[in-house]
């Protein structure tokens, strides 16, 4: 069989066995990285999850093209972050227009993503509570060896600019924060609008239900077992450092909680309408 005839049959085999593509926005420390390896398995012939590391190397090498290697350290870290971000923007937008069937990555959503592939692919995420969020972010990295290490205590690390942008990964991931026209509060309403677009949006402490949404949406059923939430080897946390916390998540808290309100709300859209449908038949 000639090379452009297993391209055929194997496209054909993808259509067949995936006729639904999908696109997973996996916010970091919300449960992500357990389902990843279900959702690949069931997609294990097309699929791609995009690293990390090798998008780190290659947001490097970008970064100091722009010469922001010659500017101050903290300056430094939020360029490499955001080239990262545009780096992966446009990995995800090519693997989508190769029809990768499962595609994933720690990347920001971009409503021009979504308006290009809507119709091959669903867009699907999972958020979890965000001072949860925070503080497992925070003792993950606290004391690792590698470019994510934080060497300082909780108390101080609330109030420094890393400790302020992981208050608002939420508000990063789906208020578009390339759009550099806009202010917070305008953010957090462009993410409450882009939650809309997203086929099925999950919660860490409500697996169940997102395994119910994804089959009901989807058509996919998936065998999830234990979705890690990371170390519960914590120090105990000062009412006045949670209440910081809290403060520094406001956004993400309005978020999270719209995003619940919107699934609950579809919920019972979706039974008003079996019950109708049951009615009539």
């Amino acid at each position: 069989m000639s090379l452009p005839k297993v391209k055929i049959f194997y496209k054909k085999t993808c259509d067949t066995l995936y006729p639904k593509g999908i696109a997973f926005f996996h916010v970091p420390k919300c449960g992500g990285s357990s389902l990843s390896r279900v959702f690949r398995m069931r997609y294990f012939l097309s699929q791609i999850k995009i690293e990390e590391s090798g998008v780190c190397d290659a947001s490097n090498y970008l970064a100091q093209s722009q010469c922001v290697n010659r500017i101050p350290d903290e300056d430094l870290y939020t360029a490499r972050k955001g080239a990262m971000q545009m780096l992966k923007r446009a990995m995800v937008a090519y693997y989508l227009s190769e029809n990768v069937k499962f595609v994933q990555a720690h990347v920001h959503f971009d409503r021009r993503l979504y308006e290009s592939f809507r119709h091959t692919h669903r867009f699907i995420t999972l958020l979890r509570d965000p001072v949860e969020r925070f503080l497992s972010q925070y003792y993950y990295d606290y004391g690792r060896q590698n470019r994510n290490c934080i060497s300082i205590e909780l108390d101080e690390f609330v109030d420094t600019p890393r400790g302020i942008e992981t208050g608002q990964v939420f508000l990063d991931y789906f208020g578009e924060k390339h759009l550099r026209n806009l202010s917070d509060a305008q953010r957090v309403d462009r993410a409450k609008e882009n939650l809309q677009l997203f086929a099925v949006t999950g919660f860490l402490d409500d697996i169940a239900g997102f395994k119910l949404d994804i089959a009901q949406t989807l058509g996919i059923r998936l065998r999830i077992g234990h979705v890690n939430k990371g170390s519960s080897e914590r120090k105990p946390i000062q009412d006045e450092i949670y209440k910081r916390i809290q403060q520094r998540c406001a956004a993400d808290i309005e978020i999270y909680d719209y995003a619940k309100t919107l699934r609950l709300r579809t919920t019972n859209d979706n039974q008003i309408l079996a019950g109708e449908s049951y009615e009539v038949g």
